[in-house]
């Protein structure tokens, strides 16, 4: 026969009373952490802040009657359109060969703001397959309407050139804010 003490007894009761508490307050406790985890995610996704395009994003076309002629390993093109797209690191130029036949030429590019080695702000075109190709023209003018970029031979890699120096091109299209 076991006799079991009323002493133990209590003691039993106390450490499951004591479990069942412990158990609620788990859960009272997950309450308030998955509200916290609930506004913080609302809040996270509710009040992006969405940065403005910069000015240069969109089509770019040739102004009329203009030919600038790009010449690079001993291959002879013609401006006509370049396109900047909206993440800001992509731009195309499509080129027109002496036969008329139009080719893409995709390039990575950055704008650097005028500083004291630059008087205008630059960009620059980067081939990402050939390493040799860089492409500098600094910013002369740019608006909402047109582009006015000029030909940097200093900064440019060797065997390229453009005939013009200043290449002229009005928007075609791009993001409502640049269209306006």
């Amino acid at each position: 026969m076991n006799f079991i003490s009323l002493r133990n007894l209590k003691l039993n009761s106390n450490i499951k009373r004591i479990d069942q508490n412990n158990r609620k307050m788990k859960n009272l406790k997950a309450v308030p952490g998955s509200l916290l985890i609930a506004i913080l995610l609302f809040s996270l996704t509710s009040f992006q802040y969405v940065a403005k395009p910069h000015l240069i994003v969109g089509n770019w076309q040739i102004l009329e009657k203009q030919k600038y002629e790009l010449t690079f390993n001993d291959k002879s093109s013609y401006f006509d359109r370049i396109y900047f797209s909206s993440d800001e690191f992509t731009a195309c130029f499509s080129l027109i060969d002496k036969n008329g036949d139009e080719e893409e030429l995709s390039l990575a590019f950055r704008i650097y703001e005028a500083d004291a080695e630059f008087e205008t702000p630059m960009i620059v075109f980067k081939n990402t397959c050939d390493k040799s190709f860089l492409l500098v023209f600094s910013i002369e003018n740019l608006s909402k309407e047109f582009l006015k970029i000029k030909f940097q031979k200093k900064y440019s890699s060797e065997g390229i050139n453009v005939k013009n120096e200043i290449l002229e091109f009005e928007r075609t299209a791009g993001p409502p804010e640049n269209m306006d």
